[in-house]
């Protein structure tokens, strides 16, 4: 992997689209990220940080429109659990999203090979994959820390491309692929480009 990232992608049009409102609600949404959110967290160090997001996302995650939906499709998925059962498994998702926020701002210290932080299983397939000079497709949910396993599979596939979707702000997603670049997971491809 180099020390310069790969050309900053957005998909076509987004930004077009933004009115000076939206624009300087970007702006606005940015320094809240770095004073409010990112600076905080990284004072706090991975534990702490990882513990505080998730205990806060426990708390305001059931407030939310999504948490409704979320209790929906637990039902739906999974007709015979109790109330208790699908109120559970609602806030350890909650806790799940709020731990991989808290532990953002570390991610280069949880490198999935050398921090001991992070048991990678199935190694000798990412190697065979690379070896053989064949192209792989990998599909997956967002698991617990989500970030984690793309730069599992980048960095012993360092030609990899993660497909993923934009987020709304460019100041924002600009530090996010930052962020992924130096954590070592390979060229972003964002949806829609």
């Amino acid at each position: 992997m180099t020390d310069t990232p790969p050309a900053y992608v957005r998909p076509k049009d987004i930004d077009n689209r933004a009115s000076l409102g939206q624009r300087i609600l970007w702006r606005l949404e940015t320094i809240a990220w770095d004073v409010v959110y990112w600076w905080p967290m990284k004072l706090l160090g991975p534990d702490r940080a990882s513990d505080f997001g998730g205990w806060l996302m426990k708390r305001i995650g059931p407030r939310l429109s999504q948490h409704k939906t979320t209790v929906r499709n637990l039902k739906l998925a999974f007709p015979d659990w109790s109330e208790a059962e699908i109120n559970r498994t609602a806030l350890a998702a909650w806790e799940s999203a709020g731990r991989t926020a808290g532990e953002l701002p570390h991610l280069p210290a949880i490198d999935p090979y050398t921090s001991g932080r992070v048991e990678v299983v199935g190694v000798e397939r990412l190697d065979a994959i690379n070896a053989s000079g064949k192209g792989a497709v990998f599909i997956s949910g967002h698991f617990a820390n989500w970030e984690i396993m793309p730069a599992a599979i980048c960095k012993r596939i360092p030609h990899a491309v993660m497909t993923y979707r934009a987020l709304n702000n460019p100041h924002i997603d600009r530090r996010i692929n930052r962020l992924r670049h130096d954590y070592g997971t390979g060229t972003p491809a964002p949806k829609g480009i």
